[in-house]
């Protein structure tokens, strides 16, 4: 009986550890410094060390291309099904834009406006943390012309970095946006892996009672 509860234990434990270490989530704090973040205003544009503010990271600008760029996060291959999520805030004299645009761009080689592009995005509130989430799944992202089109979950191992837009508020006026708590998971673990470790636990529990028995 001991034996097939090693056995059991030992195979369990090795079904855990590699569906949740395959592809491990990425995060960004800001509890010290950027993280590898930068402030990012158009490709004939150097990237900039974006301000550190209480915990998170932050763009102060009146130009109508601004954006978070972390390019560190690169072959998102494993994380089909996952999920971006973060919090964001916007500050400034100007009213919101009234048109949609993608505020989550996933960078891929190419030409300019090479990326795919999340689902489209307008600010309810300003002056507020707002939590923002988006699946990644084909339905979720465009594939621009410019990176060679495609779909997104054919695309995943070229990513390149991903983007954050920060100019939000409408006629180029000078706004502040902050993003905190940027997380990107991988798909959760799958239902059949459960199923699998109850089933071995199922087999300790009754190796253990037939053992009583005898």
């Amino acid at each position: 009986m001991n034996r097939i509860r090693v056995v059991a234990v030992v195979i369990l434990s090795f079904l855990l550890l590699s569906t949740s270490t395959a592809f491990a989530t990425w995060y960004s704090t800001f509890d010290t410094n950027a993280e590898g973040w930068e402030a990012f205003f158009g490709i004939n544009k150097p990237t900039e060390e974006p301000d550190l503010c209480s915990g998170s990271i932050c763009i102060t600008s009146n130009t109508s291309t601004a954006f978070f760029i972390n390019e560190n996060w690169k072959n998102w291959s494993g994380y089909y099904g996952g999920a971006i999520e973060f919090d964001i805030k916007v500050t400034g004299e100007s009213d919101p834009k009234i048109e949609s645009f993608p505020l989550v761009l996933l960078n891929l080689p190419g030409e300019s406006n090479s990326f795919a592009e999340g689902t489209d995005f307008t600010v309810s509130q300003k002056g507020e943390w707002v939590h923002y989430k988006i699946d990644i799944l084909n339905s979720n992202f465009y594939v621009t012309d410019q990176a060679g089109g495609g779909t997104l979950q054919e695309r995943l191992s070229d990513i390149e970095g991903i983007l954050i837009r920060a100019d939000l508020l409408r006629n180029s006026s000078l706004e502040t946006t902050c993003i905190d708590n940027v997380r990107v998971s991988p798909v959760p673990e799958p239902a059949t892996m459960v199923l699998l470790g109850a089933g071995l636990l199922g087999i300790v529990g009754c190796s253990r009672k037939k053992f009583k028995n005898n």
